[in-house]
Order: C-alpha cells, then structure tokens, then sequence
C-alpha cells in the first residue's frame, strides 16, 4: 500500500510538472503557438479521461485517452506528454508493465523538461523490474538505441547472473560498459564484471570460514569452528561430507574491516566456493554486503535481521532476534492462555530490539502491555523499577489505601508493642497488572530480578526470556524464584530428534565435551553445504561448477532435519527453523514445547 501511495504522488508530480513544461518538441523553434481546434480536443479528451481516472474509472478513463488523435497538424507536445503519462499510470496499477513502459517512454522521449525526464525514469524503471526476462529482451532491441534502454541492458544482466548465467550476464554488461562509459550505473557494471571474471575461478572443494578466533568474542568463535569442522569431517566421521571438503579459515576479531578483508581474501587467493560466518552483527553486515556484490553464497551465522543480500546470495542459519520473540509470544498467549505482560528492559541496542518485537508480537495477537520499565546496564539494585511495576512506587496515586495500611498497623502495634511498624511493612499490595514479565537480558540479569516480585508479594508471575537465558547461571543464582521462566532457543539436547542426538554423540566423541546452540548451528550450515556439494557434483563436474550455480543448489535444498531441528531455506534466504521453547522446573531446564 505504502509503495502504491508513494508512486500514485510520483506520478500525480510528473502530471503537474508535466503540464508547465514548455510546448515544444525536438526540432520545433520555440514560440507561442498559435491553438488549433485538433488542440482543444485532445485537451478536453485528456481533462474528460482525468476526471474519470480520479473517481476510480480507470478502465473508462483508459478508453477515452485512447481515442486521442496525435497525428493532426498543430498537436502540442505537452498535451501528448500527459496523455502518455497518464496511460502508463492506469496501465501500471492494471498490471500491463510493457504497455506502460511503453507509454513512458514515449513521454520520455519527446519532453525536454528535466524534471519530468526525471520523473518518468523511475516510472520506468519501477516497470522494467516487473517484465519477465523474455520480453527485456524483445524491448532491448525495440528501442536500441534510446538512452533508457541502457538501464533494460543493466537489469538484464543482473537477471542473468541470478539465474547463474554468467554468460548472458556477460555478454549484457559488456555491452552496458561499451554503449554506457560515462552512465550513473558505470560502477555498479564494472563490480559485476570483476565478480564474473572472479566466478571463473573457483575452487569448488574450499568453503571460507569468518569467525572471531581472537579477541573478546574468540569463545564463540571457537564453538562455531567445532561444528562446522565436525560437519566438514575434519574431526569425526560425517557419512554426508563426501566430497573431500577444505576450509579456509579467517580469523575477523570482531571487526568488520577485518572481515572484510578476510572477504577479499578468501575470492581472490584461496577462490572458495562459499562462506559461513561471521557472528557479529557489523562483521555479518560487512560480509554480506560484501559476498551479495561479489556473487558468493553466505550463510551468516549472525542473529541480525537486516542483512544485505538477504535471499539472493546471503543466507541466515541463526535464529533471528524477531522469530525468537515471535515463538515465545506465541507459545505464552496460545499454549497457557497469557493476555496481559509486563516488560523490564536495559536501556542498550540489544534490549530495546528485543522490547520493540516483543511488544509488536504482543499487539499483533491481541495482547496488552500494561507495565514497562528500563534499568542501565550494568545495574544491580532493581528495587525502584519493580516497584514501579508493581504500582507500590508512587504512594500519591493509592493514599487512602496507605493511609489505611498505616493506621491498621498503627493499631496493631497499640495492641501489641512487639509489634511495631517498620517502614519495610508499609509496602502497598502489588496491583495485578500482568500475567507474564519480559526481561531482554542475560541469565545472570534474569536470576538478580528474580527474586524481587516475591518479596514485594508479586505471585504466580511468569519470567519471559530469550535464548541468553539457557545458561546454569539462570538456576544457579535464581534459585527458586525462577521455577516457572519460559525462554526461546534454536538448538537443546534435551530433543527426542535422532539427527540432535547423533550430533551432541559425534560431538562429544570428537572434542569430549557438550555443544550448544553455536557449535549446532555452524554443523547444520556447514551441512547445507556439504549437502549442496552432493548435488551440485553428482549432475556435473566439479569444474563446472561456479558460486552461481552453486547458490541455486543451496536455494533448492528445501526442507531438511538438522542438528538445530527441522528447517526450510526460504526465498527470503531466512532459514526458517523449529524454535524449542524451554522452562525452568524443580530446579531444572526443560523442553517444554
């Protein structure tokens, strides 16, 4: 709806614009011309079509623009200008793109006004990306030699090398660089002609690696390394990695630049055939861009959502921060029946991420979130804020329920002088304000807030977390006070799922200790890897195979059963993956769902 809006006022602009353009035509000197009567009708026909366009008769409208005559002696350019223009807007939002196209770039190509030139380019472009790849085509020779038929030259060779034509592609922005030197679109032409000279070479047997092998983040690296090299057969016996698997691993430290080049590194020198990694959100956002413009298919390990090139060359093996909360929201209000929750959150990029899903999650089915509050991070003392949660914080709002609470212990103590008041007595009974409370933290948080709802009387409130929270830490130091937590995670031993237990033994057999969700993930992608191999080998030669072909192997994996649990590759390039839902029970985590 957004993208109808905005370009019913791109247009709405170009019809204005149009119309104060001077009337003129290529070759024609510029004087007031003199109005004949061939003129005022096309005029009155276009105002009539207008009228009808914008009470919603687009068909009619449509009809009588058709009936124009352009032909006769005396016809004004401009006129003919918002004819065509106004055709292409019907036809557009009627679905008929190469009609349209062609009623732009008739426009296009007899208006002298830059503006309107402007604006009918986008028209054009926005209609070029609907038309199927056949009919470019036939229209990239209809108008040969048309300045716009640069950008038909452009989008064909980027469909080409989508469907891993790297012939085609070729062929198209060879072309684009000879007619096209001096064009807006130069450097985006020759990017894609160094990736389809990079494409030839490529060893078909070598997968990069980017991980944080050093510095603050190397723990986790670590743990990714472990699964992908037992997924390669580095370690172990995987039955799937038939083909004799190399790793080139690069160390990114937890920087992007760094990863970057490791990027660089990896196609040029060692010529892989694909990546897996990086963690870090920034690391991620630099690799991804970087593999999408270069045509190497990645399978980012990084929970971050928004990554360049997201379903075209990058894919996402790790949970996303968005699909975690929508699992966990999901299984509150439609498994144990929750409408009402509570939020408290650290006032950092990852706790305010999560809150906003959280809350959007809430609303989408129908939820409330009646309480909120945020704490710095870093802090230890959670009094104020779960007061404040509870309604016992400002007295002011509830002071005949004090004044009533001091004066019956005032009496009390009257009665009894053992009994004196202290001012922790004087505490307010907690409003019921919410069934479940969300805290976007780490387990340690989690454990250390915990135990504030009881002592302030808050009862038979369930914790809500994310993935962070599957960690000793959350029993260890929550004790008691966090029987009943619910979280997400996207990988637990704890599963019946053979495919699980096979690699939590293989693992344990190789590096005598037990994997978690990242040492699952990095063994689930490289699986896909190793699976896509088996493909790609088994109808070609190994020498046949490019990074484009090869991203199509990975596209067309469809549904699987990993370590991690049943997944699907999806067309947005997410890995759409079973989330476990955990909880705390009897001092112990559970698989609750």
């Amino acid at each position: 709806m957004k993208k109808i809006f905005l370009y019913t006022l791109i247009m709405c602009a170009v019809l204005a614009v149009s119309s104060c353009a001077e009337q003129q035509t290529v070759g024609i000197k510029k004087k007031k011309p003199v109005v004949p009567v061939a003129q005022s009708e096309n005029a009155a026909i276009y105002n009539h079509a207008l009228t009808e366009y914008k009470q919603g008769n687009s068909s009619k409208a449509l009809s009588i623009l058709n009936s124009t005559n352009f032909d006769k002696a005396g016809s004004i350019a401009d006129e003919k200008i918002k004819v065509m223009v106004l055709k292409g807007t019907i036809l557009s939002a009627s679905l008929e793109s190469i009609s349209s196209f062609e009623a732009f770039a008739e426009a296009y190509a007899i208006t002298l006004d830059e503006g309107v030139r402007s604006k009918l380019k986008v028209s054009m472009l926005a209609e070029i990306d609907k038309i199927k790849t056949d009919d470019l085509e036939a229209m990239e020779k209809k108008y040969s030699g048309q300045d716009f038929n640069s950008y038909i030259t452009f989008t064909l060779g980027e469909r080409y090398i989508q469907k891993g034509n790297s012939v085609k592609a070729k062929e198209k922005f060879t072309r684009f660089q000879t007619l096209y030197p001096q064009h807006e679109y130069s450097v985006q032409a020759d990017n894609y002609m160094a990736r389809l000279k990079n494409t030839d070479q490529v060893d078909p047997y070598t997968v990069g690696v980017i991980l944080p092998l050093t510095g603050k983040n190397s723990a986790f690296g670590q743990k990714s390394l472990m699964g992908i090299q037992l997924a390669a057969g580095v370690f172990g016996d995987n039955k799937n990695a038939k083909p004799p698997v190399k790793l080139a691993v690069m160390d990114s430290q937890s920087d992007p630049e760094v990863a970057r080049m490791a990027v660089e590194k990896l196609m040029q020198e060692d010529h892989v055939l694909a990546i897996i990694g990086p963690l870090g959100n920034d690391e991620a956002a630099t690799t991804a861009s970087q593999c999408s413009m270069s045509g190497i298919p990645n399978i980012s390990l990084s929970q971050k959502d928004d990554l360049d090139g997201l379903g075209q060359y990058v894919f996402r093996m790790a949970m996303s921060n968005r699909n975690q909360i929508r699992r966990l929201v999901d299984y509150s209000m439609d498994n144990l029946a929750m409408k009402r929750f509570g939020i408290i959150y650290p006032e950092d990029r990852y706790g305010q991420e999560l809150t906003k899903y959280f809350w959007d999650e809430v609303l989408r089915k129908g939820g409330e979130i009646t309480a909120v509050e945020s704490y710095q991070t870093g802090q230890t003392d959670f009094r104020e804020q779960v007061k404040k949660l509870l309604g016992i914080y400002y007295v002011g709002s509830r002071l005949k329920e004090y004044g009533e609470l001091k004066y019956k212990l005032g009496e009390e103590a009257s009665a009894d002088p053992r009994k004196k008041a202290k001012s922790s007595d004087l505490n307010l009974s907690p409003v019921d304000a919410f069934d479940a409370l969300f805290i976007p933290d780490d387990a340690k948080i989690a454990a250390q807030i915990a135990p504030y709802l009881p002592y302030y009387d808050a009862k038979n409130i369930v914790l809500m977390g994310p993935n962070t929270w599957n960690s000793p830490l959350l029993i260890s130091r929550g004790q008691d006070h966090v029987n009943g937590a619910i979280f997400i995670d996207g990988f637990t031993s704890l599963t019946a799922m053979s495919e699980s237990r096979s690699f939590v033994k293989n693992f344990k057999d190789a590096f005598n200790s037990t994997p978690g969700v990242l040492e699952a993930q990095g063994y689930d992608a490289m699986n896909i890897i190793v699976s896509a191999m088996n493909k790609a080998f088994s109808g070609s030669t190994p020498t046949s195979i490019n990074r484009d072909t090869f991203r199509n192997y990975i596209t067309n994996i469809g549904s699987f059963t990993g370590a991690t649990g049943k997944m699907k590759i999806e067309p947005n390039g997410d890995i759409d993956k079973q989330l476990f839902v955990l909880g705390v029970e009897k001092g112990k985590i559970i698989l609750k769902d």
